[in-house]
């Protein structure tokens, strides 16, 4: 299993003063490159400011910063005809769609979710969809 050491550390020196870690998560998220997107396997981490998602993409750690008043929208959706599917975290970033795939770990995504909403002011909605 993993740990979220490195992850953690690397998020928290990031951190302004008085913003702290709430809850997070191991998830992808699919960064646009070029011609086709790069999925990036990282945390994604609720602060009582923002959310910071981490990740080292070919041994390159990065950072990338959603404040919550660029959110519009935010739904948990599942495939509810794939029972093995994971949840996927949507958000609306400056009219922009960012999804970030749940990996299953030790990590509790109720919490998660809990803390997003709590934080970002933001109503999460629960959605299940059929592919």
């Amino acid at each position: 299993m993993k740990t979220k050491e490195e992850e953690l550390r690397a998020i928290s020196e990031t951190l302004e003063a008085g913003e702290h870690i709430r809850s997070c998560i191991w998830c992808t998220h699919d960064v646009p490159q070029s011609l086709q997107d790069t999925t990036c396997c990282g945390i994604l981490a609720v602060t009582s400011k923002r959310l910071i998602f981490y990740s080292s993409t070919f041994g390159i750690p990065w950072l990338k910063f959603i404040n919550y008043h660029h959110i519009s929208s935010t739904r948990l959706e599942k495939n509810v005809l794939d029972q093995g599917s994971s949840e996927h975290i949507i958000l609306m970033n400056r009219n922009a769609r960012e999804v970030f795939k749940y990996l299953p770990e030790a990590d509790a995504l109720e919490h998660f979710i809990a803390a997003l909403g709590q934080e970002s002011g933001i109503d999460v909605s629960n959605h299940a969809f059929h592919m």
